[in-house]
Order: structure tokens, then sequence, then C-alpha cells
């Protein structure tokens, strides 16, 4: 088995090590964390594997084989060379970084140090939005082409994630699997136009709207807000139009079929013409559980992972344009 480390025992690092260890059945070599507090906690919990407080230490001394970097995004790109520089594979979670030439920075020393790298877009592993993407894809369903309406409003994480220089709010961070998921599904973005404000006193554009045109003429406005106060939130809701029908996430009790399970399953539904509704229905699973058991097979087999530098530039390159487009404006 290869020798696993984890750089950043923050909420995903945590999740990352549950998964590999009582899920995947690994065992971690190896951890980094700047805070005592961080890698006390994990001591607690993983008894035997080695705590560093910083990744140089870690990549230096316990030589591992393959690492997560679950930092904040500020540092995804000087971590994910130092890993390179040491031979390390890595798993690098989203955004790949803040600035396109960044990413670009680091798959040129992914490929010349020949390690493996791979984007934590989980979505790509989750039934959930495989089926949804299977969904689209049918011209047959709602038509083409469709227009995707996604709310969020809340008080957001906080912290670094608001700062424009260190997370960059929602529009990169937050939505950054929207940018992947939809570049996954529909293509190319060919137009993307965007309004963005601060509502609370952040660096980072906290609430806005971006409407992202894409090359089969499908769209998607994403209108987010992490700019509210603590413990207070807006409306969160998103459907799909199409010329056929308006798509729905879940299944209302008296659409559901027969045998559907509602702790193992779980679906989508279409109202069309004259109001008939059709369902789409699938079996639940662990999109991280997925994730990291691919990457790992992966390094073991020596194949390419399926999500990669690309994929992680595009997400990025798309978050800028909205940025870009914000500033133009003045909004």
């Amino acid at each position: 088995m290869p020798k696993i480390a984890m750089l950043g025992l923050g909420g995903m690092g945590r999740h990352h090590a549950h998964v590999l260890t009582k899920k995947l059945g690994h065992t971690l070599f190896a951890v980094s964390d700047e805070f005592p507090e961080a890698r006390d906690r994990f001591k607690a919990e993983y008894p035997g594997t080695l705590v560093f407080e910083n990744h140089k230490d870690l990549l230096e001394k316990a030589r591992p084989d393959v690492a997560w970097v679950c930092l904040p995004t500020f540092l995804h790109h000087p971590v994910a060379l130092d890993c390179a520089a040491a031979g390390v594979h890595v798993m690098l979670e989203k955004p790949m970084a803040l600035k396109s030439d960044e990413c670009r920075a680091i798959d040129t020393a992914a490929k010349k140090a020949k390690i493996k790298l791979m984007l934590a877009f989980c979505r790509r592993f989750d039934a959930h939005w495989g089926t949804l993407r299977k969904i689209l894809a049918e011209d047959s369903v709602l038509g083409r082409p469709v227009v995707w309406r996604q709310m969020f409003a809340g008080s957001g994480p906080g912290r670094w994630f608001m700062d424009q220089n260190l997370g960059g709010g929602p529009f990169i961070d937050g939505c950054v699997h929207n940018h992947d998921f939809n570049l996954w599904t529909f293509g190319k973005a060919v137009s993307v136009k965007s309004s963005l404000v601060r509502l609370a006193p952040t660096s980072a554009w906290d609430t806005g709207v971006a409407d992202i045109v894409f090359e089969r003429g499908d769209r998607t406005s994403l209108n987010w807000s992490w700019g509210l106060p603590k413990g207070s939130r807006g409306i969160n809701t998103q459907d799909v139009l199409g010329a056929k029908g308006a798509l729905h996430f879940g299944i209302p009790e008296a659409h559901r079929p027969a045998d559907f399970d509602p702790q193992t399953q779980d679906g989508f539904h279409v109202i069309g013409q004259d109001g008939a509704v059709s369902v789409h229905t699938f079996h639940k699973n662990d999109m991280y559980e997925e994730e990291d058991r691919h990457f790992l097979e992966c390094v073991e087999r020596d194949r390419e992972p399926s999500v990669g530098a690309a994929e992680g530039l595009a997400a990025t390159e798309l978050a800028e344009r909205i940025f870009a487009d914000a500033e133009r404006t003045g909004s």
C-alpha cells in the first residue's frame, strides 16, 4: 500500500482521513497542520500516525508516496509545487488555485516530475450529479438549450474564504463545483456576464449574479451570496428549464415509485406539458469514497486520473472571467 500523507487537518482533511481509513481500509502514514489544536485532535483519533507542524518537514522526513492537499486555496500553488519537487503524487482540493497562471505552473511541475495530479471535483463521482448529467444529455427530456437557475444565500464560511487574495469568495470557492460540472456537461463557456457586490466588510465579492452561456446555447444563472450575517439565510433553490418542461431536484412522495427507498435512493422529477410528471431515480453513493478510490487506483496502476489539471484550470479560468466582467462593468 502507498504511504499516504494528509496536508491540512481542517474539515476536508479530516473527512478524507475518515474515508481513506474507515471506508477504504488504508493507513495514514503522516499528516501536517500548523495549528496545535488540529494536530492534538488528530493524534487522539489516529495514534501512531506521524504528525508534523508543516508540510515541508513532512515531505522531507516522512517521504510519502501520495498526498492529499487540503489546505486553504492560496496555499494550493506553493504546496503542490513542493509535492511535485519531492516526487509525491497529489490529490488537490478545489479550487486548483486562485489564478490561472498558478494552475499552469502546477500542471507544468507535475508533468516534469511525472507524478499523478488529480483535482477533487467530487461531483464527477456522485450518482446524484451523474444522473442529472445523463438527464441533461438527453434532449428528449427537457429539450435543448436548457436554462439552469441556481440560488444560494447564507452567511458563508467566513475566515480566509472571504479574502480575495486567500480564498476568493463564493464565485470561485463556493461555485467551483458548479463551474466544473457545467463545463463538463455543457462544454466551453462562450459568454460570461456578471454583477457582483460586497454586502459584508470583506475584500472578496460575496454576493451577485453570474450568467454563463455555453457553446450549444445552454446557460446557467448563478445567484449566490455569502454576504448575510451569521445565522441568516435567503432562498436556496434550483431548477432547470427547457422547452419541454422544468426539472426539479427531489421526488414528491406522491410521485415516488412503489419500490422507492428514501434511505438509499433519491432522484429528480420533471413537470412537462399539461402537468405530466416523470421521475428519474438513482441509488445514493459516497462521492468522496469513489473519488479517493479512483485516485489511489490511478497511482497503483499507473493510470491518469479522470479529472486533472486541464479541468482545474478551466474552472479557475471561468471564475476569472466572472471577476473580470464585474470589474469591467464596475459592479
